[in-house]
Order: structure tokens, then sequence, then C-alpha cells
């Protein structure tokens, strides 16, 4: 799954989540990019921890908000502690991948060019 087919796999996170995963992924394939590989999103967890919520209404309204879910005084609800994005470089789908591998070792097997300035 490339970066741009990376929607129904954090369909389930938080909206602010989604964003921070979204630009995670958009400079990876930005800032590293190359002619014979692409970036994917491989593995996707998150650790979430169970807490009793006691607040004021005006907390409800803004717990409400962000879970489009209103919690009641008292209730248990999930938080999340930390999401661990795993990311992959592979090649395209439209390259043979022995290409590259090949340029690689023929390459290994050229001499060296000679030093310059002599």
């Amino acid at each position: 799954m490339t970066c741009g087919q990376k929607r129904p796999i954090i369909i389930a996170l938080f909206q602010y989540q989604k964003r921070q995963l979204t630009v995670l992924l958009d400079e990876l394939a930005v800032k590293e990019k190359d002619l014979f590989s692409e970036w994917s999103l491989v593995q996707l967890d998150c650790v979430k921890k169970p807490f009793y919520l006691k607040c004021t209404p005006v907390q409800v309204d803004a717990i409400a908000k962000l879970t489009n879910s209103k919690p009641s005084g008292g209730k248990k609800l999930f938080g999340t502690i930390s999401i661990t994005a795993f990311a992959m470089r592979a090649p395209p789908k439209d390259l043979d991948p022995t290409i590259p591998w090949s340029n690689i070792e023929d390459m290994k097997l050229r001499p060296p060019p000679p030093p310059l300035g002599v």
C-alpha cells in the first residue's frame, strides 16, 4: 500500500492522529524519494489505556467534539498512549525489482573511474 492508498488503514484513528500520520507518510514520500522505490505503510500499532472520566459539562462537550460520543460522569474510556507506524521502502508495482539490483551488480563489476587531476 503506497502513501496515497493509506486512507483505509487509518480510518479508526481520531482526526488529529490521522493528520499526524498522513503528514509523516507524505513527508517520507516527498523527502525520501528515489526512482526505484516508494514508501508504503506496512503496519500500524496503537497502545490504548483505560481510564475513568469525571468531568464538568464543559469538558463533556469538548470530549464529545473530539470523540463523536458523549461521555457520562465516571465513564470508562480508552486513551491512546502511543501509535507506532511501520513504513517500508519497496519497488513500485510497475517496476521490475530485478532492474535496480542488476544495475547495482553491473556497477560493482566496472572498474572505478580514475581520480580527477591525474
